[in-house]
């Protein structure tokens, strides 16, 4: 959608809640928002329009694509890869060094103990996929 509209990357800005603390060698796309007490560590690479909510802790090298939301408490294990349109639901926690597909879905509360592929839903402990291809959206 950004692209269609035609805006500059510098058009967007970035926020950091006060409380959040981002490792310096963290980089952080334009319109990434971080809330409070998120904690961001050495290495990570959010692309733009991230949103990370309360709570969060973002393991060290990990990579995050453009476009992916992390609900309340959630922790990511370090060296993970994220793509872009991935949401991953309160509580949920990753393996360290796996992978997480494009537009994939994981569950409130799940333990990631391996990769999930692209467009994949997955919920549980240990989390189980519940839909694989695209994910079906409501329509009014």
């Amino acid at each position: 959608l950004t692209e269609r509209i035609g805006l500059l990357p510098e058009r967007y800005y970035r926020f950091v809640h006060p409380s959040a603390q981002v490792s310096g060698t963290a980089r952080l796309g334009p319109g990434c928002a971080l809330m409070h007490n998120v904690l961001v560590n050495k290495g990570v690479r959010l692309e733009a329009h991230v949103l990370i909510a309360q709570g969060c802790c973002i393991g060290h090298d990990t990579e995050v694509g453009s476009c992916t939301g992390f609900s309340s408490g959630v922790t990511v294990c370090g060296r993970t890869r994220i793509g872009e349109n991935v949401y991953v639901g309160a509580g949920a926690t990753t393996a360290p060094g796996i992978e997480i597909g494009a537009g994939a879905l994981i569950g409130i509360g799940s333990v990631v103990l391996k990769s999930v592929e692209a467009g994949t839903t997955v919920f549980g402990n240990p989390a189980r996929v519940i839909q694989k291809g695209s994910l079906k959206r409501w329509t009014p």
